[in-house]
């Protein structure tokens, strides 16, 4: 299905000749102020908005703050005579405006900017809607012997899908095949592994939210991983309610954790100008083997 985009100038002449460039290759909405492109953008899932600066009644950035809070999905690009932006303009909320395009513009240059807005806005879009699915949803429950872990489960089979693991092995096998994004474990025991487990399967598996049962003698070593990022709570008492409480908080947590993480890097990839792609691409495949390196 081909992606929305909404060209907005005051100036008639322009707007048909913006959408020439993209007839046929893009669903094209135009508008001709700013309140009837907002009234567009707010009935309409629009990919990208190209706005122009100088208008009547609403200039572009106020266009382009407001677009931003009723779709923050869609890819804004400010088009602008040189000399408004020399005055100052480029002093506005950055992250509004994905990108300036100085009036006049080349028609390929208006073309490869569109293009890479309306690819990274069908990721944001992509990546909201995952993110409002129930990903992560599941528990992996470690125990060395298979009773705390029993009683658990049985807490929460009606809450949550939850997945027994004895050691290393079962807990890979769980997380390669699952959804795992919560993991609860039993550190009660002085000659269990479970602690160092959780410590090793959270530095491997970053999106992982831990949640560890101790008993007060433990308690300072489980606050210890809570300050250092490697759990998220402990418990000392395995009152049902106190768990389900704790880990629909935890799941909460999770769920908004994954939100930053993604948007974060979409963010970036979308405040980097064409030129400097290919060094970014450069940059996380250079970073991602030096990882690969350090984990093996």
């Amino acid at each position: 299905m081909a992606a929305n985009i909404l060209l907005v100038d005051d100036e008639l002449e322009i707007v048909h000749s913006m959408k020439a460039l993209f007839d046929g290759v893009y669903n094209v909405f135009t508008a001709t102020n700013g309140s009837d492109a907002l009234k567009i953008l707010s009935k309409t899932r629009i990919h990208v908005l190209a706005c122009d600066q100088r208008m009547p009644e609403m200039v572009g950035v106020e266009v382009i703050n407001q677009a931003r809070q009723i779709s923050p999905n869609t890819v804004r690009l400010l088009l602008i005579d040189a000399i408004d932006l020399q005055k100052g303009i480029g002093k506005i909320n950055k992250n509004a405006v994905w990108r300036y395009m100085t009036k006049p513009w080349s028609d390929v240059e208006l073309r490869e900017s569109v293009t890479k807005a309306v690819a990274l806005s069908q990721r944001l879009f992509a990546s909201h809607k995952a993110l409002n699915t129930n990903r992560g949803s599941e528990i992996l429950v470690l125990d060395d012997e298979l009773g705390v872990s029993l009683m658990v489960q049985g807490m929460l089979q009606k809450h949550f899908r939850t997945h027994l693991a004895r050691g290393l092995e079962q807990a890979h096998q769980i997380i390669a095949t699952r959804d795992i994004g919560l993991v609860i474990a039993d550190i009660r025991k002085s000659n269990s592994n479970n602690e160092s487990l959780v410590k090793f399967l959270k530095r491997e598996y970053p999106h992982l939210v831990p949640v560890v049962i101790t008993n007060q003698e433990n308690a300072p070593a489980a606050f210890e991983m809570i300050t250092q990022g490697l759990i998220y709570r402990y418990l000392t008492d395995l009152n049902q309610d106190v768990i389900l409480r704790t880990l629909a908080s935890a799941m909460v947590f999770h769920r908004q954790s994954q939100k930053q993480t993604v948007l974060a890097e979409e963010e970036v990839m979308a405040s980097v100008a064409p030129s400097e792609m290919s060094i970014v691409g450069n940059l996380k495949s250079r970073f991602s083997g030096l990882l690969h390196l350090v984990n093996h």
